[in-house]
This record gives C-alpha cells, structure tokens and sequence, in this order.
C-alpha cells in the first residue's frame, strides 16, 4: 500500500512538469475565424505529457476547445492547426467543425494570472496544451 504522501508528491511533480511545460512552450499564437471566435495554437510541440482527451469540438468562451464527459476544456491546439470558417483544419489535413468528434493527446496546464496566455473572452484557469489531435470516429 503506498502512502499518502507519496501520492501527494507525484501529483505535485506532474503539476510541477505541466506548469513547466507550459512555461516553455512560450505564448500560443490566437487565430479568428470568420464568426470571431479564437483558435489558441501552440508554438512547439514536444514529448513528456501523455493525458488523453476526446470529446466534441465545441466553444469555450469565444475560444475553440473540447466538450468532454468531464466537462468543457479550453485547447491550446498543436502547432500547424489552422482557422477555417467553421472549425479547424488540424494537422493532419482533417477538417472538423463545431460538434464533430475530436481526440488526442496532451497534457493539462495551468495558465499564470500573471502572464496569461488566452485572452480575456475565453475561460481562463487550466488548458489541455495538445501535442496531436484528430478527428474521432
């Protein structure tokens, strides 16, 4: 049986890792689509999170994100992602829009207060900064 405090100090480098992940990824770049709503993209992709998301493309605020059993996720999306009219065109060339089935893989970040990354109009607190997505069956 492990203990508490052991527990406790593996959450605490996971969110340690996260905070500096997210710190080293830099600013991500806001694209608007046609209807103005953002699409946050990451400046570089990298290995080390392995946090699963899937859900259905959605609005978070006037930012892109991914509704999710557990509730609505802002996305910082991967490097390469870009705005389309109503969506995104991802990486991979697959175009998805609002209420299509998305998935990937990442990691959850906490944005600082003190330099946040998203603007104002979309939710701020904690992101899944993705390093893949695509659309989901």
């Amino acid at each position: 049986m492990r203990r508490p405090g052991y527990l406790l100090f593996v959450a605490a480098l996971v969110v340690a890792f996260g905070a500096w992940y997210w710190h080293w990824t830099g600013r991500p770049k806001t694209l608007d689509t046609e209807a103005g709503n953002h699409v946050l993209v990451g400046e570089r992709t990298g290995d080390g999170m392995n946090a699963q998301a899937s859900g259905t493309l959605a609005l978070a605020g006037s930012c892109l994100g991914i509704q999710r059993e557990e509730g609505l996720d802002v996305v910082v999306w991967p490097h390469g992602t870009e705005a389309t009219r109503d969506g995104l065109l991802l990486p991979d060339g697959t175009v998805v829009a609002i209420g299509d089935p998305v998935e990937g893989g990442g990691g959850y970040v906490e944005d600082d207060p003190n330099n946040p990354r998203v603007p104002d109009d979309c939710p701020q607190g904690t992101y899944f900064l993705a390093a893949s997505m695509t659309a989901a069956d």
